[in-house]
C-alpha cells in the first residue's frame, strides 16, 4: 500500500472532520480525479449531506441555493485545472448577496506547476478580490495535523459567514491518489475553535432618528441571504409599522409582502408626481438592498429625510448615498427591540390611511386586468403564481421581467411564504440550479417562474435536477425571448429582435423529456390555476404559458395608466 495514498486519506479525512466540526453540513462536488480523496472523505462523513452535480457551473449556483435557504457556508469540490473557475457566476452572485460558499479545488502539487503538466493552472487566488478568504493547502504532510486543519478550516468558515461571501481553500494532492488497499475510514467531525462574533446589541445603537416621526416610511428591499429568517422578520416588521403607523413598502423578496401595512406597489403608485410629491416623509427605515423598482430607487433618491439602513452584516447597500445611519443587526430582532423602545405612533393615523386608500384604489384598479377573462399577459401570470403559492411556500423567481411582474401584480402573498432570486448582479444565469439548492434545504413546495431565456440558458440545471431528487413546478413565460427589451429604449432600434431578444428554436417540451421532467402547455389563466393547486409529487414539473409580445406590451401599458389615475384620486392625497 502507497504510503503518500495514506497520507492522502489522512490529510483530507482531517480536513473534512474539521470542516464537519465547525457545522459545514452541505458540500455539492463534480467527480474528478485529482479531488478524489477529498470526495471519498465526504462520503465518509455522516453529518454532511453530498450532492453531486456534473456540471461545475450548475453545481455553484445549486450550492448558492442550499446557502441562501439555510444560512450556513455550503461546500463547493471540484478537480484541478478550469474546474472551479466554472464557479465563477456563482461566487459573484455569492458575493453580491453575502450568501457564504467554501470552494474546495483540489489542486497539482508544487513540482507540477508552471511546467506544462497537464489540468494544471495557477488556482492560487483563482476568484481574486471576489473571495473574502484564501488558503493554499498541501500536498499531505504530517505538519498539517488535525489541530492545524481544524484552525484552518475555523478561518475559513467565520470569514465566509461573517462576511457573507466566498471563501476558497486550495488543496494540493500528489499521486497516487487513492489505493484500493487503504482501510475503510469513517469521517467524524473534530472539536473546532470557532468563535462565532456577537452581534452589537439594540442598546448600543442610538434610535434618536426614528423617535418621534408622524411621517415615517419601511422600506423592505431584496433580503437573499438567509431565507429562514424570513417568517421571524415578516412579523416582527408588520407588528413594527402597525405599532408606529407607519406603512411598509415591501417588495416580493423583501419578506413583508402579507399582512395590512403593506402597501404599494411602489413601482405604480409613485410614477404619478403629485402623488409622490404629497408622500414624502419625514424619515425612512430600510431593511435589505437598494429596492428593485426603478422609480421608487429614484424617489428614494431625491428625498431629504434622514435614511436608515439595517443590514445584518453592517453592509452600506446605499448606491443614492442616502443613508443617515447603518444598523448592523438581524432585521427581525431590531424590528421586535425598536418596537419595544418607541412610542406607539399617533392618532388618528392619516398618513397611513392615505398610503392604504391609493394602494386599496390602485388594486381596484389594476385587479380586472389580471381577471380570468382578459387573456394571458406576464403581470397576470405573476399573479396567479403568487396567490397559489401556499404558507411555507418558497417562489424562485428569476431576475428580470419576472420580479418587476411580481412586485407590481402580486399586491398579496401568503403569510409565511418566502420569495427568493439572484438579485445580487441580477442575472438570469442559474435560475433553475440555485432553485434546486433552495427546494433541497426547504421543506415546503417550491415553485419558479422565470422566462424562457432564463430556463434554457439554465438547460444544464434541468438536466441536472432528477439526480439531485429535486421536487419543484417551473412556470415559464413563454414570449419568444427577452421581453424586458421591449419596454427598454432598445426596442426601437431596427434590429432588436435578432441583437436583445434573441428569440431561440429549442423546444422546452424536447428539453424536458429529455431531462426526464413533466411538460404541460398552459393555455389560460384557469388552466394555470389549476395546474398549480394540484398536489405536490416527486420530480420536475414545467408549465410552458405563451406570453404575445404584443399583447403584454399593451397590457402592462393600460396597468401603468391606471395607477397614475389611482394616485390621482383625491381621497388618496394626504390632508
Amino acid at each position: 500500500m502507497s504510503n503518500t495514498a495514506l497520507q492522502n486519506q489522512r490529510f483530507a479525512g482531517d480536513l473534512v472532520g474539521a470542516l464537519a466540526g465547525g457545522g459545514l453540513r452541505h458540500v455539492v462536488a463534480s467527480p474528478g480525479a485529482r479531488n478524489a480523496p477529498l470526495l471519498l472523505a465526504v462520503a465518509a462523513c455522516p453529518t454532511i449531506a453530498l450532492h453531486m452535480v456534473l456540471d461545475e457551473r450548475v453545481a455553484g449556483f445549486v450550492a448558492l441555493g442550499l446557502a441562501r435557504a439555510t444560512g450556513r457556508a455550503v461546500g463547493l469540490l471540484c478537480t484541478s485545472g478550469s474546474a472551479a473557475a466554472h464557479y465563477y457566476p456563482a461566487v459573484l452572485e455569492a458575493e453580491a448577496s453575502g450568501v457564504p460558499l467554501l470552494v474546495l479545488s483540489a489542486n497539482r502539487p508544487p513540482e507540477l506547476q508552471d511546467c506544462g503538466a497537464a489540468q494544471t493552472l495557477e488556482q492560487a487566488r483563482l476568484f481574486g478580490e471576489h473571495a473574502c478568504h484564501f488558503r493554499s493547502l498541501g500536498p499531505a504532510d504530517p505538519a498539517f495535523s488535525a489541530a492545524v486543519l481544524a484552525g484552518v478550516s475555523a478561518r475559513a468558515l467565520d470569514a465566509a459567514e461573517r462576511a457573507g461571501g466566498v471563501a476558497h481553500l486550495d488543496v494540493a494532492f500528489r499521486e497516487p491518489l487513492y489505493s484500493p488497499d487503504l482501510p475503510p475510514r469513517v469521517v467524524t467531525p473534530c472539536a473546532s475553535p470557532r468563535a462565532l462574533s456577537a452581534r452589537p446589541g439594540f442598546a448600543a445603537w442610538d434610535a434618536d432618528l426614528l423617535r418621534g416621526a408622524t411621517r415615517g416610511l419601511i422600506v423592505c428591499g431584496p433580503q437573499t441571504a438567509d431565507l429562514g429568517r424570513a417568517p421571524r422578520f415578516a412579523a416582527a416588521v408588520q407588528a413594527l409599522g402597525e405599532h408606529l403607523g407607519w406603512p411598509i413598502l415591501s417588495e416580493p423578496l423583501g419578506h413583508a409582502r402579507s399582512g395590512e401595512g403593506c402597501v404599494g406597489p411602489a413601482e405604480l403608485l409613485l410614477r404619478d408626481p403629485a402623488f409622490a410629491a404629497a408622500h414624502r416623509p419625514d424619515v425612512v427605515l430600510r431593511f435589505g438592498a437598494w429596492p428593485t423598482s426603478k422609480t421608487l430607487g429614484r424617489w428614494l433618491a431625491q428625498l431629504d429625510a434622514p435614511q436608515v439602513l439595517v443590514e445584518p452584516r453592517g453592509r452600506l447597500l446605499d448606491p443614492a448615498h442616502a443613508v443617515r445611519a447603518l444598523v448592523p443587526l438581524e432585521g427581525g430582532a431590531f424590528c421586535e427591540a425598536l418596537r419595544a423602545a418607541l412610542p406607539p405612533g399617533p392618532r388618528p393615523r392619516v398618513w397611513e390611511r392615505s398610503w392604504r386608500g391609493a394602494s386599496a384604489r390602485l388594486e381596484a384598479q389594476l385587479a380586472p386586468l389580471c381577471a380570468d377573462d382578459a387573456g394571458v399577459w406576464e403581470g397576470a401570470v405573476a399573479r396567479v403564481v403568487a396567490e397559489a403559492l401556499p404558507a411555507g411556500g418558497l417562489l424562485h423567481v428569476a431576475a428580470s421581467m419576472p420580479v418587476r411582474d411580481l412586485d407590481c401584480y402580486a399586491p398579496r402573498l401568503a403569510a409565511g411564504a418566502v420569495v427568493a432570486s439572484n438579485r445580487g448582479l441580477n442575472g438570469i444565469d442559474g435560475t433553475l440550479s440555485t432553485a434546486w439548492g433552495e427546494a433541497l434545504a426547504w421543506e415546503g413546495p417550491t415553485v419558479v417562474l422565470c422566462g424562457d431565456l432564463a430556463c434554457l440558458h439554465d438547460a444544464g440545471g434541468l438536466l441536472a435536477a432528477r439526480g439531485l431528487g429535486v421536487s419543484a413546478t417551473v412556470v415559464v413565460i413563454q414570449n419568444g425571448g427577452g421581453g424586458i427589451f421591449e419596454r427598454l429604449p432598445l426596442g426601437d432600434h431596427p434590429q432588436h429582435e435578432r441583437l436583445f431578444v434573441t428569440p431561440q428554436t429549442a423546444g422546452l417540451a424536447g428539453l424536458c423529456a429529455s431531462a426526464g421532467a413533466r411538460h404541460l402547455r398552459v393555455e389560460s389563466l384557469p388552466e394555470l390555476r389549476a395546474a398549480l393547486g394540484e398536489p405536490p409529487c416527486p420530480g420536475v414539473r414545467v408549465l410552458e404559458v405563451p406570453c404575445p409580445r404584443p399583447f403584454n406590451h399593451a397590457q402592462h401599458a393600460a396597468a401603468e395608466r391606471r395607477a397614475v389615475e389611482a394616485a390621482l384620486e383625491p381621497s388618496c392625497l394626504p390632508r
